[in-house]
């Protein structure tokens, strides 16, 4: 098997396993979330927009930009994430992500806490 295949079956199993914890957390009822989703991309630089609750409206969507090369991060707060707790976890899914795939970023980060 080759390698690229193996990152691609491991991938799609913590993708699986990321949506059942979800589902669980969920069910347990804590109430913490936030979804972040590619918003551009280009050589240099990568721009999520981010949802409080995956709350599609003004007032709970923030951006986060990566730069690929230096990793320097800036971003938007929602309105709605005073203390930013929203923001700091979805920047530490999508570095963690990237982290442990080999500096590749996800299209789409949950992260469920509480």
């Amino acid at each position: 098997m080759r390698l690229w295949h193996l990152k691609k079956i491991v991938k799609i199993f913590c993708i699986t396993i990321e949506w059942y914890e979800f589902d669980m957390i969920v069910k347990k009822g804590n109430r913490f979330m936030v979804v972040a989703t590619i918003l551009s991309e280009n050589d240099s630089q990568i721009v999520y927009e981010y949802f409080v609750w995956d709350k599609r409206d003004a007032d709970n969507t923030g951006t986060i930009s990566v730069n690929k090369q230096s990793l320097e991060i800036d971003s938007q707060r929602a309105e709605t994430d005073k203390f930013g707790s929203y923001e700091m976890h979805a920047i530490s899914k999508i570095l963690g992500f990237r982290r442990d795939n080999d500096d590749e970023y996800p299209e789409r980060v949950i992260s469920v806490w509480q």
